[in-house]
């Protein structure tokens, strides 16, 4: 039987993540920041991988473990906060593994907010390939941690594959920032158009765990779905009124209040290579945006 550790167990991601480890069979140590109550097939630990004595406390934790699913990060936040945390933690992991012996496999959860979308012109199909950002300045600070944090994953010299997902939505979490500025019940909206790199929690969650099962190292995956929404099908999946800003003028407003590249990272056109998702994610179950979103929304109010 596989053991994996999963990361930022208590976070929206991390607790599917464990939900699918164990529906796969796996046993898993849930790592977070406070333990959660002990649970079949679960062994709760907590640890704060930021903290400058993570890497001899995870010697212990990781010992019988197969694979990690590193999926703690900060999302918000300073520079230093994201330093401490995002960039710091996956440090603090990989010197822990390579201690070990590089023998654990190391599945990475990064994010497609890594690529330097702000200097792509409109309709680029995005792939695995694409350059990614260097500084905050070329988009913010979560996006360069994550680049960052990506350095120390390819240092690392065990197996590995590194996961970026896109738009992850699920219950209790249905809002996307590319989708645009609320006011009220109506959503300004750039473009209006832009499809969206939508993939479901549930069906994230399957890929990392697909991921951590393989044998050995594989390829970088953009997690996106097959069949992305567009800004206003979201919109209208959550009954919300669309009002289409253009995006010339969103982008002459960013560039006049200091947040250019963010939003133009953050609101630009694209298509998306999902190739390597589809074949990650063959054979798991896909009802399709809307119903997805139906379903979400029947679980919040359940």
């Amino acid at each position: 039987m596989s053991r994996i550790m999963v990361t930022g167990a208590s976070g929206f991601l991390g607790k599917a993540v464990v939900k699918a480890a164990q529906a796969a069979g796996a046993e898993v140590v849930a790592l977070s920041r406070r333990a959660a109550p002990a649970e079949a097939g679960v062994t709760p630990v907590a640890l704060d991988l930021g903290d400058h004595g993570a890497p001899e406390a995870l010697e212990a934790v990781l010992e019988g473990v197969d694979t990690v699913i590193h999926a703690a990060a900060r999302l918000i936040g300073t520079a230093e906060e994201h330093a401490r945390d995002t960039v710091g933690g996956t440090a603090h992991l990989t010197r822990a593994l390579e201690a070990g012996g590089s023998q654990v496999k190391l599945v990475l959860v990064s994010s497609i907010a890594v690529y330097d979308v702000a200097a792509m012109e409109n309709g680029t199909t995005l792939d695995e390939d694409m350059r990614l950002v260097e500084t905050a300045e070329q988009r913010d600070h979560y996006a360069a941690a994550k680049a960052e944090q990506e350095r120390h994953f390819r240092l690392y010299q065990g197996p590995k594959q590194l996961i970026r997902p896109g738009a992850i939505y699920g219950p209790n979490n249905l809002w996307s920032a590319q989708l645009g500025f609320a006011k009220g019940s109506m959503i300004f909206c750039p473009g209006g158009g832009a499809l969206m790199p939508a993939i479901s929690v549930e069906r994230s969650a399957a890929a990392l765990v697909r991921a951590a099962l393989a044998e050995g190292s594989g390829a970088t995956v953009n997690l996106i779905d097959p069949d992305p929404p567009t800004q206003g099908e979201w919109l209208a999946a959550l009954g919300l009124r669309k009002i289409a800003v253009p995006l010339g003028l969103v982008y002459l407003v960013g560039a006049l209040t200091g947040r250019g590249p963010a939003w133009q990272a953050r609101f630009r056109p694209l298509r998306y290579d999902t190739s390597r998702a589809e074949a990650l994610l063959e054979g798991v179950p896909h009802p399709g945006f809307a119903e997805a979103v139906k379903a979400a929304k029947a679980e919040e109010r359940a």
